[in-house]
């Protein structure tokens, strides 16, 4: 099974992708299986079901797929061989009972109930864990399991004290990482505006757009031990150049080629400057660390952020690097930053005309800084619930309570 299909977004699986898997006799594998039946009256069928699920996320994620018949060939592997659709209507919502009751931290995971021929088929799409191990604590548990091939197991002490410990060094190695690179976003704690300023009037550099507003949004990947990326130039088989066209040129600037990604020591970088003066900056690190910024026009000496139009933007931003990890065959865990530099000397402007606003709202801080670990599955399938979390969070630092083009649940209204 391709990684295109495995990672289709679960709202779009109907019963014809279902079959497909039957007609093209694609084998379980590390992240999928086939469940013929998915009972749950009794408590080693409850326990199996949290076993399983859990195990799947400790390892790299992936699809359980109950109400699917298979058999296991000569040569060890188990492929599909007819649909049997369940029967019983309320298995989906008594199976995230059972996740949700079961399994502490909580799983990250989507059910789809699929009709089917007679009945239907239950599709449980399960993110890899973006933090520490997940553990089943009912039934008497209180243990951690794995998904490694066809099967799921215990893990050993030894496998769960790596796992612990591999959490501290992708920390430090992050750290040591980010240290090193020539990004803009000022993520670790010894790199200051001041001190960016002093350095840049040492080389004779000009000063004034280091104190400017900057939207960031920064992205890292955190089970990443080298390099994800080619060590070649760039070519448009790399990355999806459409993507990054958009992304880079947008709709309000007038730019007619398309942005050429450029290759240093670091891995690849591109630049823009529209006709209203915009700057936009992307920089693909080879190591998996990539960056994504902007800096918006001032007028008459003071900085605007346009409130409205940081969304689609910082949306776009995540959708595509979550592509770029995809094309490389990284589904690991992530760490996303999304920032905005020398707020201090920034005015967030909430009406689309950016000269028409109540009053000034200008944060106290020099940065306003969201962070959130998540992982690529739960970005290729939606990137705003992080985007509305982070504009919550920026908003505050204007002064407002929440974001209001967001509702409560979370739906963009606008």
């Amino acid at each position: 099974m391709n990684a295109i299909r495995l990672y289709k977004p679960l709202l779009d699986w109907s019963v014809e992708d279902v079959q497909k898997l039957v007609d093209e006799k694609i084998d379980e594998g590390q992240r999928l299986e086939y469940k013929r039946e998915l009972n749950l009256g009794s408590r080693d069928e409850r326990l199996e079901a949290a076993k399983d699920a859990s195990g799947m996320a400790n390892a790299t994620g992936g699809l359980l797929i109950y109400g699917i018949e298979e058999e296991e060939l000569e040569d060890g592997r188990r492929i599909p061989v007819r649909v049997r659709p369940l029967e019983n209507g309320d298995a989906q919502p008594r199976l995230e009972d059972v996740l949700a009751s079961s399994v502490s931290p909580p799983l990250n995971f989507a059910a789809k109930t699929i009709e089917a021929d007679d009945g239907y088929v239950v599709v449980l799409q399960i993110q890899q864990r973006s933090g520490p191990l997940h553990m089943v604590e009912g039934y008497n548990q209180n243990r951690y399991f794995i998904r490694t091939g066809l099967a799921t197991r215990p893990m050993q002490a030894h496998e769960v004290e790596r796992s612990f410990r591999d959490l501290g060094n992708a920390e430090e190695r992050l750290d040591e990482l980010l240290r090193s690179l020539p990004l803009v976003a000022r993520l670790v704690p010894a790199r200051s505006r001041a001190a960016d300023l002093a350095a840049s009037a040492q080389r004779n550099e000009r000063v004034e757009p280091m104190a400017e507003p900057w939207i960031a949004v920064v992205i890292a990947a955190l089970d990443a031990s080298g390099p994800i990326l080619p060590m070649r130039p760039a070519s448009s088989s790399d990355f999806n150049v459409l993507e990054a066209q958009q992304l880079m040129i947008g709709r309000w600037d007038d730019l007619a080629a398309r942005p050429a990604f450029d290759i240093d020591a670091h891995g690849y970088h591109c630049d823009t400057e529209g006709s209203v003066g915009r700057i936009k900056h992307l920089r693909l690190c080879r190591e998996g660390v990539f960056e994504w910024g902007t800096r918006w026009m001032s007028r008459g000496g003071a900085h605007y952020i346009p409130a409205r139009a940081m969304i689609k933007p910082v949306r776009d931003a995540l959708a595509y690097f979550a592509s770029v990890y995809q094309d490389s065959g990284y589904y690991g865990r992530l760490r996303v930053w999304i920032r905005v530099e020398n707020a201090d000397q920034s005015e967030i402007a909430l009406q689309n005309d950016m000269s028409l606003r109540a009053l000034p709202l200008v944060p106290t801080v020099d940065a306003l800084t969201f962070v959130e670990d998540s992982n690529v599955e739960r970005l290729l399938d939606d990137p705003m619930p992080v985007v509305h979390a982070a504009m919550d969070r920026i908003w505050q630092g204007y002064g407002m309570p929440a974001c209001s083009f967001f509702s409560p649940a979370g739906e963009l209204l606008i």
